[in-house]
């Protein structure tokens, strides 16, 4: 309590300056030394600073409100007579509802009421949509050839989405076995529809996962694929505008294809591709490291004929599993 704290420190105020005063009568008519008169200082006006009486006496502050302070206070079980707060310990203003200690307040009475009426409201539409579905049971058991006829309908409708499908995948197929380009073509193409004409092309030879990845973060393949004899091929394609008359395709290019074409990709089969011309050096280059070129002469053959990839190249990698089918099989 207040009170008694304010009465220990007065004790305590008392005793420190009956202190100083016999340390100072002891001394006599001796000069008291330096260091032991500034701490009988520093007594006294700490014995100044606890003393109550050194100020105006008033009645302490209300203690918070709090259900600790009430059970102290009321001697009660806060918890069982919770009034004048609500379950979260907050204090219910007088307007909030009534005060009768055994409701427990205005506030908890009214979220009581509040969450029995959502019970009763979730109630009536669970009844509603048991009702509901009853009828439309007892409605189609009546007229089940209703379902008989959507039934019908459905089939008819998926067959039909079905054989357009297979329509779109047979055209397309007769499409890439069919497929040439003439040089004209390839010069004339930006360098990403270059990309798709080679797996186009792949696709035409018999790769059935043909797949066109180039562009940014491409890691040197543009275009992979496995072959009838389950090889992976992996492509780098160097598309010049300009044919033989534009620039070479160098060294650098071979290196970084040769530098992921195997360790990254894991192809068997790693190859360049260009409607231009390479480098000498680049040559030596890739027969140095089993890369396999496809220069302007060779993709005119591979583009304009219907000799697959594999057969026009020398020297590749022996199959990974046995040819069922020839390695152009057309429908």
């Amino acid at each position: 309590m207040v009170l008694t704290g304010q009465i220990r420190a007065w004790r305590q105020a008392v005793e420190i300056r009956a202190f100083c005063q016999a340390a100072r009568v002891r001394a006599d008519d001796v000069p008291v030394a330096t260091d032991e008169r500034d701490w009988l200082e520093w007594a006294a006006a700490h014995a100044v600073r606890l003393d109550p009486l050194q100020g105006p006496l008033c009645a302490p502050p209300d203690p918070p409100a709090g259900r600790e302070v009430l059970r102290e206070l009321a001697k009660i079980d806060a918890y069982a007579y919770p009034w004048p707060f609500d379950t979260d310990g907050r204090w219910t203003l007088p307007d909030d509802g009534p005060t009768d200690p055994r409701t427990g307040g205005g506030a908890v009475s009214r979220r009581r009421r509040g969450g029995d009426e959502e019970l009763l409201v979730a109630l009536g539409v669970l009844v509603v949509v048991g009702l509901v579905l009853v009828k439309v049971g007892q409605w189609v058991w009546a007229h089940w050839w209703v379902l008989v006829v959507l039934g019908l309908v459905a089939a008819a409708t998926l067959a039909a989405w079905c054989y357009r499908r297979l329509d779109q995948i047979r055209s397309a197929q007769l499409r890439v076995d069919g497929l040439t380009y003439s040089l004209g073509q390839i010069d004339a193409m930006h360098h990403s529809s270059f990309e798709h004409a080679i797996r186009d092309l792949l696709a035409r030879d018999g790769s059935r996962d043909a797949l066109r990845c180039g562009g940014r973060g491409d890691l040197g393949a543009d275009v992979k694929g496995h072959d009838p004899q389950g090889r992976y091929w992996v492509i780098q394609c160097k598309h010049r505008r300009n044919g033989l008359t534009g620039s070479a395709v160098g060294t650098p290019d071979l290196q970084t294809l040769n530098g992921t074409g195997r360790p990254v990709h894991k192809g068997d089969v790693v190859v360049l591709v260009t409607n231009g011309r390479v480098s000498a050096p680049a040559q030596q280059f890739a027969r140095q490291q089993r890369l396999h070129l496809v220069d302007r002469h060779l993709l005119e053959q591979w583009a304009r004929g219907r000799r697959p990839l594999w057969e026009l190249l020398p020297a590749l990698p022996a199959p990974r599993k046995p040819s069922r089918r020839g390695p152009a099989t057309r429908l």
